[in-house]
């Protein structure tokens, strides 16, 4: 998933500016942390302060888990 968010940034950052929510699912101990570094990166390559604007979809609830404990 994560590669796929790296590989359409550009549009994947088009989508949060126009209020786009982020839903993940699946491998909490693995994926979700790839995702989330990956979305910081993209916020960071277009200019924000990345843990800052993550802690922003968190609580504005636009980023949402839906994880369990892989192996």
């Amino acid at each position: 998933m994560q590669a796929r968010l790296r590989e359409q940034a550009d549009a994947v950052w088009t989508l949060l500016q126009a209020g786009a929510h982020i839903y993940v699912c699946g491998d909490g101990s693995r994926m979700e942390p790839d995702v989330r570094r990956t979305l910081v990166d993209i916020a960071r390559a277009h200019g924000e302060d990345g843990e800052a604007w993550m802690a922003k979809m968190i609580e504005s609830q636009r980023y949402v888990l839906d994880v369990w404990a892989g192996s």
